[in-house]
């Protein structure tokens, strides 16, 4: 609640792609995956540094109509800004098309913040093991089908609870042990 009042945003249920925005990690995809998503409840915020023409993004949410389900946040985020994203989400979109892995998905972890991620190496796997989100096959239609899903109740408090017990394993205190035990 805290995160949504710094932003300005009302209490309403958000869905967030926060980082630097590239065309290998899928925004278009998900962009496109608002159009089968008709809760009017559920706005898509997409916050961060565009690195390619913002106007490509703008015009695709223009055509398929759907300026009222997207807030657009084109700027440099410091780590308060990143913080107050996550934790103003339900759920973070990883849409990726390819990547070796994100630091979105540790943030996530830290705020304890339940992730929908694309189905590729590099991602998918520490979802999988935690059971800390849902993964998505590729398509946007696939992806909406996906986001709805994770956003029941009953799944976000399933993934909050395996954040929790999970977040443990990677914090510096078990890193440490593991190092002394070499």
């Amino acid at each position: 609640k805290i995160a949504k009042v710094n932003l300005g945003l009302s209490d309403k249920t958000y869905i967030c792609f926060v980082g630097l925005i590239r065309k290998y990690k899928g925004l278009e995809t998900l962009i496109r995956s608002m159009k089968f998503i008709s809760r009017d409840d559920i706005k898509l915020i997409i916050a961060g540094e565009f690195y390619e023409p913002v106007d490509r993004y703008l015009s695709l949410i223009s055509d398929l109509d759907l300026n009222d389900k997207i807030i657009i946040d084109n700027k440099f985020l410091n780590s308060k800004m990143i913080r107050d994203y996550i934790c103003a989400s339900d759920l973070i979109i990883q849409p990726y098309i390819k990547a070796s892995q994100s630091g979105i998905t540790p943030l996530c972890y830290f705020y304890e913040t339940p992730s929908v991620v694309s189905n590729i190496e590099g991602l998918k796997e520490v979802i999988l093991r935690d059971k800390s989100g849902a993964i998505f096959k590729k398509t946007a239609e696939n992806l909406s089908y996906v986001i709805l899903k994770a956003l029941d109740e009953e799944k976000l408090n399933i993934y909050r609870k395996n954040i929790k017990k999970s977040k443990i394993k990677y914090s510096w205190l078990s890193f440490v042990k593991e190092l002394q035990k070499l």
